[in-house]
């Protein structure tokens, strides 16, 4: 029996070569793939992009409610400059750190511990759940 196989220098170069060949097409098929996946993920952020993310723990702050109104057009920038004043003007120190009643806050001020925000009715301030001043203006503007 005369059997012929291939030498194995000529095996090695043809697991060799075909490994190549397989690796190269798997390369672009992944390639592909990839950038028509990166292509549809960029057509939906597109949607996204004018789009305002603002966080629950962010709700409860006038001075972000009143930047987020200027910001989507619900108030002028004359507006928001005011509203801005007054609320800065609270933290500078326009009435007490802390307030347990509006008769603790200057006039023109109340004293909220969780500030009425959409529905949100609000928690005003008392002994048991100390609040901040806020100008009465900006609380009926965030609301």
């Amino acid at each position: 029996m005369n059997k012929f196989g291939v030498s194995p220098l000529v095996a090695t170069l043809l697991l060799v070569a075909f490994a190549l060949v397989v690796g190269a097409v798997t390369m672009t098929w992944g390639k592909n793939y990839i950038e028509k996946v990166q292509e549809q993920k960029t057509g939906q952020l597109d949607v996204f992009k004018g789009a305002i993310i603002i966080g629950i723990e962010q709700l409860d702050d006038p001075l972000k409610s009143v930047q987020l109104q200027y910001i989507t057009g619900r108030i002028t920038r004359e507006e928001y400059l005011q509203q801005e004043q007054e609320l800065l003007a609270v933290e500078a120190g326009a009435g007490p750190s802390f307030c347990t009643s509006d008769g603790e806050c200057i006039t023109g001020f109340t004293c909220w511990h969780r500030i009425p925000s959409g529905s949100f009715a609000g928690i005003k301030g008392t002994a048991g759940n100390p609040g901040k001043c806020y100008s009465n203006s900006a609380i009926s503007s965030v609301q």
